[in-house]
């Protein structure tokens, strides 16, 4: 459960902490939540309470946060992991919340604590211990330092772009500063960046593969930062990987677009990861897979588009021994095995011959000149790698 603290406007005392889930205000408040702002789903409102809904299901409720006047004179805030506390802007002059949440950092607790927002200056509160606030400590603000500060003249830098693929494109940029991309024709997207100072646009990226924009950022003060360029990245999925036949020991190989990551997915849900070599190339290992198992392969490119999956059926159960033709000395050897296996001839003289069994499942090796009486051997391996057992037979 949040630590919740519930601070007095007019007496600067702390009033109430508790580690319910449910809080009421008697008088003009500043609520503290010790609640990371990453971690709030939504804010609503029920009645006169604020509903905060935590993204892990949690909700806390805040009765008589608004009055019947549809206004109110208390104030949220939320302190993080770290210590910094932004104070949340989740509903407008007539106590309407609003479709999105605001977060402002801030670094004095002197105007979060009187029952005027207008002109709130960047402050900050750590969290509230016995009965007295103590002072604050600057954090990052989203408006360049400080949050909606008339006074704010420090523009924002550039966002800057850490991805850029079919999923949409983010990045990172100043927290609480808004990131507007603009097409080639001109059409805008735009999103607020994160208290943790990242951002993502998506699902789908507004700039097609290759085309050019423009980026910029403008904080709450107006500061902009000027345009940077950003061209619309790969937004091209690879191809489904290549799976080579699957036995239940050796290791799973297959080919894959170069330089992506192949993820296969096992039976029991468990995964292995891997990076395709230059040539193509992909290997992981085999749990001790088993007859009629089904594995997944996926590819990622480098710029993080997904393909589809790739599955394969998982190949236990070794071919049967090869039928041998009866042999003399001088007559190719011939005989009948799984069609599309390889069959190996061992001579007596322990060389050996390895052919390709055809569709129709013949094969045939060459007579080195054997002798009555010599004995040869002959197995077959299935495209998957089971090797079956060993024929015989006596030259005639």
């Amino acid at each position: 459960m949040s630590k919740i603290s519930i601070i007095s406007k007019q007496s600067h005392q702390t009033i109430n902490q508790t580690d319910a889930n449910e809080v009421s205000l008697t008088e003009s408040s500043l609520v503290v939540l010790k609640i990371n702002p990453n971690d709030v789903a939504k804010i609503t409102r029920s009645g006169n309470a604020a509903v905060i809904t935590l993204k892990n299901g949690e909700t806390i409720v805040v009765d008589h946060f608004f009055n019947d006047k549809n206004t109110t004179d208390n104030t949220l805030v939320f302190e993080d992991d770290q210590g910094k506390v932004a104070w949340a802007e989740f509903s407008d002059a007539n106590g309407a919340v609003t479709d999105t949440i605001k977060y402002h950092y801030v670094d004095s607790v002197d105007a979060l604590l009187s029952s005027d927002h207008e002109g709130l200056a960047a402050l900050i509160l750590p969290w509230a211990a016995g009965a007295a606030v103590i002072g604050g400590i600057a954090a990052a603000a989203d408006s360049g330092g400080s949050s909606s500060n008339p006074g704010d003249k420090t523009p924002p830098p550039i966002p800057t772009v850490t991805e850029n693929n079919s999923n949409g494109i983010g990045g990172t940029g100043e927290p609480g500063s808004k990131v507007i991309i603009t097409d080639k024709d001109g059409n805008t997207v735009t999103t607020i960046v994160d208290p943790s100072g990242h951002w993502h646009i998506g699902p789908e990226n507004p700039l097609e593969e290759g085309e050019k924009g423009t980026i910029e950022a403008t904080d709450p003060a107006g500061n902009g930062s000027g345009k940077g360029e950003v061209i619309g990245g790969d937004q091209t999925a690879p191809t489904k990987p290549v799976i080579d036949p699957v036995n239940g020991k050796d290791p799973i190989t297959g080919t894959a677009e170069p330089d992506s990551t192949v993820t296969v997915t096992y039976p029991d849900g468990k995964t292995a990861t891997v990076h395709v070599d230059s040539t193509g190339h992909w290997e992981v290992p085999n749990p001790g897979l088993k007859d009629g198992d089904e594995i997944k392969a996926n590819a990622t490119d480098p710029a993080g588009n997904k393909g589809d999956d790739a599955t394969a059926v998982v190949d236990g159960i070794p071919p049967n021994k090869p039928v041998i033709d009866p042999v003399n000395g001088k007559d190719p050897i011939t005989g009948t095995a799984e069609p599309d296996s390889t069959v190996t001839v061992t001579y007596p003289d322990g060389k050996t011959a390895t052919v390709h069994v055809d569709s129709t499942g013949h094969w045939e090796v060459p007579n080195p000149g054997l002798k009555d009486g010599d004995e040869i051997k002959a197995n077959a391996t299935d495209p998957a790698g089971n090797k079956g057992d060993d024929a015989t037979a006596v030259v005639d």
